[in-house]
């Protein structure tokens, strides 16, 4: 599914010397940044995200309540650590599975429907 979204500028031109109206030029452009596979990467990255801020808080509050410096606050930080990197790898997947599977997708309806 390719979603286009099209962006509408509108300039009105008027002389310099006195404003009078020269007239009006509108030129429309295609934003194709809004296509599926651009709605599932933002929903993973975001989700990325919410994930890493999630763990940093978690640690933070752990670390605020057991010290600092102790056995507790390091294992939290590995823990922390493991779970920003398994999110952010995910992430990095679920990208490169979008991509791959749009390109498939690309090639197959090229050859399907190419022009002879």
């Amino acid at each position: 599914m390719n979603v286009k979204k099209l962006t509408y500028f509108e300039f009105t031109m008027h002389r310099d010397s006195d404003e009078s109206f020269l007239g009006r030029k509108i030129i429309m452009s295609e934003d194709k940044r809004n296509t599926a596979g651009d709605l599932v990467k933002n929903t993973s990255k975001q989700a990325s995200e919410l994930l890493n801020k999630t763990a940093d808080t978690a640690n933070e509050i752990i670390k605020n309540v057991s010290g600092e410096g102790g056995l507790v606050g390091k294992v939290s930080d590995t823990s922390s650590d493991l779970v920003k990197n398994v999110s952010n790898t995910g992430h990095k997947v679920v990208g490169k599975t979008v991509d791959t599977a749009s390109k498939a997708v690309k090639g197959a309806t090229d050859k399907l429907f190419k022009k002879k």
